[in-house]
């Protein structure tokens, strides 16, 4: 493993993730099923990591109220 990213499915405290910017030992077992499949297919795509939702700031919301 190279020292610094997880590429494995086995969560390794204080190693953060090749796929997104949380630790790996922080992925549940969703996360790092989908973390590692974005990186051995070498895709680009979000987050699904649990409260990743908090740590990511969002696009203002367009509501209809005047």
């Amino acid at each position: 493993m190279t020292e610094g990213k997880a590429t494995d499915t086995e969560p390794e405290a204080g190693v953060t993730c090749a796929a997104c910017p949380h630790r790996w030992d922080a992925h549940d077992s969703i996360g790092i099923r989908y973390c590692s499949a974005t990186v051995a297919r070498g895709l680009h795509r979000g987050c699904v990591c649990a409260g990743s939702a908090a740590a990511e700031p969002q696009s203002p919301s367009v509501t209809g109220n005047g």
